[in-house]
């Protein structure tokens, strides 16, 4: 029973007319299709990639030696199996008997006369292979090189194949686990009695204890801790909630790091040329990092059920940021075109080949780090995306549309307090708004300590000026950014 042809009822989008696979198209736009499978199958196959007149293939073409001679083919990752015309075959010093095939070999256009076949030792480079190679009738079509040989060649591989290891919920990098420094002058600090939790969000708070011990997280405390800290549920948008540590007290004791951590000022000027990018984002970051013994008792927390300590690094301490950032530069190092910022990691080329391989070998990196990406934040292969807040692309940089959204919907503050956060957000994006310290005199001068809050129309002209020049805000390029 033949398969039917899944393009016959399409509009062609060069002629405009339906079973365009059917008939001649006038455009003449589709030159080869191709089939290829190692192993024949018993009844229909199909040859599949289509390429047009106008694109250009180099970079897809390759040379193998073939029984001794140099012979070109053409790279196709939809190919099942290796083709060859008749006239490549027959120009072949020394030609193998070919044995006959039993599979019927189509295209969109019709169905294609395939000769035999013949096995052959293939080699490229210093890898050798062997393989079925389908000699067919014609001399107009290239020489198709399968997907699986391909690969075995080493000539392509599929990202998600050598990534789909490195998704998960946690993983724990290997690392030497981190030590959290106290000053001399520190004084322990431990609760005996737990904050008191609202009864409706008690049942969520055992679960998600279980749920963080389970996943080596956190583990119970049954002997006597120094410091022990309450711990303040915070209620999510899935209804879930989430256990925050109040660490207030540890961080005053805590010796900082004092890691460098990047701007986007350091970072942009390493993006120029760049016009692919990808970024990925490590599940639960901090908490892929081990933890001291020692320094796991001094984040200890007690709750209605009992009391816990953290076996890994928590968000809330205040080192947390630097130690995270000093343990992933130090394992992405010494790879080409990579960023990293805390748990986003951004790679990024000038070409897509440059692209993909650097993205290959932090993927391989990360793999064997033991590291885990959260599947659903990474993006692959991005002509545009969002990083540290601003989209970058092979342009430059552009401020991100919500943060411009965001500040063309604020309200007039209505203090001082207010003011400060309409100038923060105002100054994250101050670089794409020229003269804007000018702009906002007005508005900061209301900061000083001598100057009584007044909110008048000079202000509010100051600010409607600013929301106005944000419209039109220009994309700078990475060396004005840095």
């Amino acid at each position: 029973m033949k398969t039917r042809c899944p393009a016959i009822d399409k509009r062609c989008r060069k002629c405009n007319r339906a079973g365009h696979f059917e008939v001649v198209c006038k455009s003449e736009s589709v030159r080869e299709m191709c089939l290829d499978s190692d192993q024949e199958k018993p009844e229909l196959s199909f040859i599949g990639s289509v390429t047009e007149q106008s694109g250009s293939v180099d970079d897809w073409r390759v040379t193998l030696t073939m029984l001794g001679e140099r012979v070109a083919f053409k790279i196709d990752t939809g190919a099942d199996i290796t083709v060859i015309s008749f006239v490549t075959f027959s120009k072949l010093p020394r030609r193998p008997e070919l044995k006959n095939v039993t599979i019927q070999v189509h295209s969109p256009g019709g169905r294609i006369d395939c000769i035999g076949r013949f096995l052959a030792d293939c080699e490229y480079r210093e890898r050798k292979i062997s393989m079925w190679v389908y000699v067919i009738r014609g001399s107009c079509m290239n020489n198709l090189l399968s997907r699986k040989a391909a690969c075995s060649l080493g000539l392509v591989a599929r990202v998600y194949e050598v990534t789909e290891d490195v998704f998960g919920d946690l993983g724990l990098l290997n690392c030497e686990p981190v030590r959290i420094k106290l000053k001399p002058e520190a004084v322990p600090y431990s609760l005996t009695t737990p904050r008191r939790i609202p009864f409706p969000l008690l049942p969520k708070v055992e679960c998600e204890l279980l749920r963080m011990e389970k996943m080596g997280v956190i583990e119970a405390v049954t002997e006597a801790t120094d410091w022990c800290a309450p711990i303040v549920p915070v209620t999510k948008k899935n209804g879930k909630v989430r256990i925050c540590v109040d660490l207030k007290r540890l961080n005053k004791a805590v010796r900082r790091e004092r890691y460098v951590m990047p701007t986007l000022e350091d970072i942009a000027p390493q993006l120029s040329g760049a016009n692919f990018f990808s970024t990925l984002d490590a599940s639960s970051g901090f908490w892929q990092i081990p933890l001291d013994p020692e320094s796991q008792k001094l984040m200890t927390f007690i709750t209605p059920v009992g009391r816990f300590c953290f076996r890994r690094l928590s968000f809330r301490i205040s080192s947390a940021p630097e130690i995270f950032q000093r343990e992933m530069s130090s394992l992405l190092r010494d790879h080409e075109g990579t960023v990293v910022v805390m748990d986003d990691i951004l790679v990024y080329g000038s070409t897509k080949e440059e692209h993909d391989r650097r993205l290959l070998c932090v993927l391989q990196t990360v793999k064997e780090s033991g590291l885990r990406l959260n599947k659903e934040k990474c993006h692959f292969g991005k002509p545009e995306l969002c990083y540290f807040g601003h989209i970058i692309s092979g342009e430059g940089v552009k401020p991100d549309a919500s943060k411009v959204l965001a500040i063309e919907k604020m309200k007039s503050p209505s203090d001082v307090n207010e003011l400060r956060q309409v100038l923060g957000l105002v100054n994250y994006v101050g670089k794409f708004l020229p003269e804007l310290s000018s702009v906002l005199h007005p508005v900061t001068e209301l900061l000083k300590k001598d100057v009584a809050w007044i909110w008048e129309p000079p202000q509010e002209e100051a600010l409607a000026r600013v929301k106005s020049m944000l419209g039109s805000a220009p994309v700078l390029g990475y060396y004005d950014c840095g």
